[in-house]
């Protein structure tokens, strides 16, 4: 049944394992010396000294990318010559699945990075995307932040949009037709449904089958394999197939976060981002901090 309804080409994967996956670089944790409403303060305004990287063996992340040393400090930092993309999959943190946050660098084409941990409710998580965006940099000294807005991913958009007011987001533009005229909206995140799941999908499976994405993850890559083609026409876990449509959707894992972020690798920006207005309300409005997209932002679903 695996192989018959398997949603990717195994025999593509296979070799892309033989010829990608290795052990991560690192592997370790990052975290900042605050809580609250002053650790908001310091990710309002991404102040990237106030998040360390700490090496250990039981560390959620893994890194397949070098550390440098940050000037004045005695942390450490990847290169900041990259274009990096963030995609989150969030789940409720119950143990039931991970929440994963998978970073590639637009220029290569490469994954350099995968978080996953089952036990991280959506708020701190949602903070950890922040932490992540503002030390992985780059050449717009941050990264381009997805992540499924579905589910628990509503929170996210609250909390990065309006409390925090991250600088550089997916948005999707929405039209809500009103009684005089068409309302223009630009809802932060990536909204799923089955046809849009399928687009992503395809998405990865072209980057694997034209060699235009290296995943050294050996867990994503295995895990790509269980992945199926379910009696309803969706995709998901091979361990998911008994489960109603409910009980799949708050479950993230490395495949929904591999697939959202080559689609960021794809509509992501090259050039320098721009500030424009933070969210009415925001910590960053209250700072005077900027965001990259004039529109509108709504945290509705």
């Amino acid at each position: 049944m695996a192989d018959e309804n398997a949603a990717f080409d195994l025999d593509v994967l296979a070799a892309h394992r033989r010829r990608f996956a290795e052990e991560p670089y690192h592997i370790g944790d990052l975290f900042m010396p605050f809580e609250g409403s002053e650790r908001d303060q310091h990710l309002s305004t991404g102040n990237i000294r106030s998040v360390e990287w700490k090496p250990t063996s039981s560390g959620h992340w893994k890194l397949w990318c070098d550390l440098y040393p940050v000037p004045g400090t005695k942390q450490l930092r990847p290169d900041q010559n990259i274009l990096p993309v963030l995609f989150a999959d969030v789940s409720w943190g119950q143990e039931a699945s991970n929440s994963v946050i998978c970073v590639g660098d637009k220029l290569t084409r490469r994954k350099i990075a995968e978080f996953a941990c089952a036990t991280m409710p959506p708020e701190q998580f949602a903070r950890l995307i922040v932490m992540a965006g503002h030390w992985f940099g780059g050449r717009n000294r941050c990264a381009f932040v997805g992540w499924e807005r579905n589910g628990p991913g509503k929170t996210l958009a609250n909390i990065l949009g309006r409390v925090i007011g991250y600088p550089w987001m997916y948005s999707e533009t929405t039209y809500d037709r009103g009684s005089k005229e068409t309302a223009r909206k630009a809802k932060l995140g990536w909204w799923s449904d089955q046809q849009k799941k399928l687009d992503l999908l395809m998405q990865l499976r072209e980057s694997y089958a034209a060699g235009t994405l290296v995943n050294p993850s050996k867990a994503s890559l295995d895990e790509a394999m269980t992945y199926i083609r379910y009696p309803t026409g969706e995709v998901g876990p091979a361990r998911l197939v008994e489960e109603s449509r409910e009980d799949k959707a708050p479950n993230g894992d490395r495949e929904n976060a591999d697939m959202g972020m080559v689609h960021m690798m794809n509509v992501a920006a090259g050039f320098t981002i721009k500030a424009s207005p933070p969210p009415r309300g925001s910590v960053a409005e209250r700072l005077g901090i900027g965001m990259d997209d004039p529109e509108e932002f709504d945290d509705e679903a």
